[in-house]
């Protein structure tokens, strides 16, 4: 009885805990990148710092903008295809490609600002609250609103990932706007150009 009543609380604990985290997830994730804007460049920095960490936050920004293709933005809910669960493109080889654009964005930031120690403790903040609360969270609303499909689809494509091969989900190809994306990611956008512009800030005035 204890046992039970303790493994409720926990569940019921964590899925609030993740509802609120992931409404205001922003201020988590401008809690990491400020440091990275005023600690102190390291004494010696290879010029690679800056082709590598680009690449990693442009690779993380587009990964962000790619997955937005498949999902749409805050469409109206007669709109059919907020009503199908989403498996194509990036989630048919993991079921979380938007927070995996952030995990790689917020690396390639902490390589971009010459902070290479920094790195992990970056991306293992973003994983772990990705991960351990918001996921817990919005995987309940999935299995709500989508039932057994959503239960399949888990049973195909790995939380992380990534899944190279074996059987995949039926191909369902949302086509959502581009307009309707990029506005979606406006702020995936503006933290791209924004990590440049404070990387060569800090590079040439701090």
């Amino acid at each position: 009885m204890v046992t039970r009543w303790l493994i409720f609380y926990i569940m019921n604990t964590t899925y609030y805990l993740g509802r609120f985290i992931f409404r205001w997830r922003w201020i988590l994730y401008i809690a990491v990148f400020v440091p990275m804007v005023f600690i102190k460049w390291q004494e010696t920095r290879h010029w690679l710092i800056w082709p590598i960490g680009g690449f990693l936050v442009f690779l993380g920004s587009w990964t962000r903008v790619y997955a937005a293709r498949y999902i749409g933005w805050k469409a109206k809910p007669e709109d059919p295809m907020k009503r199908i669960l989403t498996t194509d493109g990036p989630y048919r080889i993991t079921r979380n490609p938007l927070y995996w654009g952030n995990i790689i964005g917020f690396g390639g930031s902490a390589v971009m600002f010459g902070l290479l120690w920094y790195i992990p403790i970056a991306v293992g903040i973003i994983f772990l609250l990705h991960h351990l609360l918001i996921t817990w969270y919005e995987e309940n609303r999935m299995r709500e609103k989508y039932g057994p499909v959503y239960e399949e689809y888990c049973k195909v494509v790995p939380r992380w990932g990534p899944k190279l091969s074996g059987a995949q989900p039926h191909e369902i190809r949302p086509e959502f706007p581009w307009s309707r994306v990029l506005l979606a990611e406006l702020g995936t956008l503006a933290g791209f150009f924004g990590t440049i512009v404070l990387a060569l800030v800090k590079e040439f005035y701090l």
